[in-house]
């Protein structure tokens, strides 16, 4: 459960000195909001990279195994694709995506946009014109207030070169929550969701644009706004995660 310190109030004050648009002296921030870590719950150490999880928690992340990696491919259209971590049920990092996604901790897209940027940059030797975070439609933006992947998309581009094109597709329909479908109602659910934005004027033709999400599970979603992309004559698709459910 989350400390009481890190929802409203608290919670955006320390987001908001973490982006640099709030200034007070960190002792006394520190005194009187503990930076605590969503995982643990513990007090986070004064060296570390961010203010939401402790480092000790980031390194110890299951990994995606070879046999994972072969599996997300079998999964997807795009010409390339990477995931770092595996998302199962109570799981480390199913709590790290839940807190960012649900509870306004918007900021740790971030931290594991430049987690998931260094992988690529290790990985990826070719150019990336866009980078693509998987919209949402406005209503569920107006709801929630951010779309966790564009954060996400928003770490990777500070890694990897490629200009974040959040507007280049957009989402059509409010589509309901695919969490409790199975894969066939996943791809039915998504079909014909997503179309390139007619008021975006970035040229896409014989470009390569890579798709960052924060969670693949059967892979409709990046598979539909493959399509998109490829049927606007994009040359090259790379889909990417912070983590891959099986």
């Amino acid at each position: 459960m989350l400390n009481q310190r890190e929802s409203g109030t608290e919670n955006s004050w320390r987001t908001k000195l973490f982006q640099g648009t709030l200034q007070i002296p960190k002792d006394i921030l520190d005194f009187i909001f503990p930076r605590i870590c969503i995982v643990s719950g513990e007090k986070i150490p004064e060296d570390n990279s961010n203010p939401f999880v402790s480092d000790s928690i980031l390194t110890s992340l299951n990994r995606i195994s070879s046999s994972d990696e072969a599996e997300l491919f079998s999964k997807l259209e795009a010409d390339e694709c990477l995931s770092l971590f595996t998302f199962s049920g109570e799981c480390e990092m199913s709590k790290i995506i839940h807190t960012m996604k649900y509870s306004g901790f918007k900021s740790i897209g971030n931290v594991l946009g430049r987690i998931l940027g260094e992988e690529l940059a290790k990985k990826q030797h070719g150019e990336i014109n866009f980078i693509l975070p998987v919209p949402i439609h406005k209503v569920r933006m107006k709801e929630r207030g951010y779309n966790q992947s564009f954060h996400i998309a928003k770490g990777v581009a500070g890694i990897v070169s490629g200009v974040l094109a959040n507007d280049l597709v957009i989402r059509n329909r409010n589509t309901q929550t695919q969490t409790k479908l199975n894969k066939k109602e996943r791809s039915e659910n998504v079909s014909l969701a997503f179309e390139i934005n007619s008021k975006n004027s970035l040229r896409v033709e014989n470009s390569v644009v890579l798709v960052v999400d924060d969670v693949i599970t059967t892979g409709a979603t990046i598979n539909e706004i493959t399509k998109v992309l490829r049927d606007s004559g994009v040359k090259n698709v790379i889909a990417a995660s912070v983590a891959m459910a099986s």
